[in-house]
């Protein structure tokens, strides 16, 4: 299996939704290129009761090595989003192995 070794958490730009959900995303290099791509940007997202919206889901896109948008657009690496608020079941979704180095 292939490996996606974690980098760093990612602090999105645009305006936070943290009034209708709580949204985590991360930046993880890929021991193979998928798409073209090395990195990729994992954005899960998971909604407060009080919104309009239910349920949590979670996205794989490419991205480059600081968690921007490749070439000026986002690419969505997997079919669709991920069922639930996982990380890691996501990149095992599209074949990767998530590895969480130790910081010492």
């Amino acid at each position: 299996m292939n490996i996606a070794t974690f980098i760093k958490k990612h602090e999105p730009e645009d305006p936070p939704i943290h009034h209708v959900a709580e949204r985590d995303q991360r930046v993880y290099r890929l021991s193979e290129p998928i798409g073209g791509h090395d990195h990729v940007l994992v954005s899960a997202i998971r909604f407060k009761p009080e919104s309009i919206w239910r349920g949590a889901e979670t996205m794989v896109f490419a991205c480059d090595a600081e968690g921007g948008e490749p070439k000026g657009r986002w690419a969505s690496i997997d079919a669709g989003p991920f069922v639930g608020f996982d990380h890691d079941a996501a990149l095992r979704k599209v074949g990767y192995l998530p590895v969480y180095p130790l910081c010492g």
